[in-house]
């Protein structure tokens, strides 16, 4: 019951995100970000800062329209983004399965929410590895960061394949898997 209560209070916050003035919303991502640094190990920190920085990177086309409106977009947007990552950090998967489906939410969304919450850690991991491996190369400094692209794509879609095949292996949906030979 208290991971039903904290996703309809974390859901309801976000929803009035986007309608609080700017330096209200402003005020809450420094207190946020510090309780989730102090509850999070050192890979959960990594995370943390890298969900931030895409973010910004996501909202970069809004300095065309003038920074005030980049600012308060940024704002807004991570502060919706930390409420998320909040759940999460602080949610077991079981937990989350067992709060969607008392909040009578389907089989289908349950399942690919869990599936996106699980892979996020693995992401954030895999993302890791690669820097490290570009390092190593010697990709420093943006362009190492601009490199990190490619290889993610490709991993991140080698990982949906396999848990796709996962899930089609296991029937899910209730569809029985047809088996084709490999070449």
């Amino acid at each position: 019951m208290r991971t039903v209560l904290k996703i309809v209070l974390l859901t309801a916050a976000s929803l009035a995100v986007p309608f609080l003035p700017v330096a209200p919303a402003a005020v809450f991502i420094p207190a946020l970000v510090l309780l989730l640094l102090l509850g999070t190990d050192g890979d959960g920190r990594r995370t943390l800062v890298g969900v931030i920085l895409f973010v910004g990177l996501l909202n970069i086309p809004l300095l065309l329209r003038g920074p005030l409106i980049f600012f308060g977009y940024f704002v807004r947007v991570l502060l919706m983004t930390l409420l998320g990552y909040a759940l999460v950090a602080t949610t077991s998967t079981g937990e989350l399965i067992s709060a969607l489906r008392k909040l009578g939410f389907p089989e289908g969304v349950t399942m690919a929410l869990c599936v996106m919450v699980r892979s996020l850690p693995m992401m954030s991991r895999l993302a890791g590895e690669v820097r490290q491996a570009q390092r190593g190369r010697g990709a420093r400094g943006i362009r190492g960061t601009l490199s990190l692209a490619v290889p993610l794509l490709v991993l991140s879609i080698k990982l949906a394949e396999e848990v796709g095949e996962s899930l089609e292996g296991r029937a899910f949906g209730g569809r029985v898997p047809e088996f084709r030979e490999k070449r």
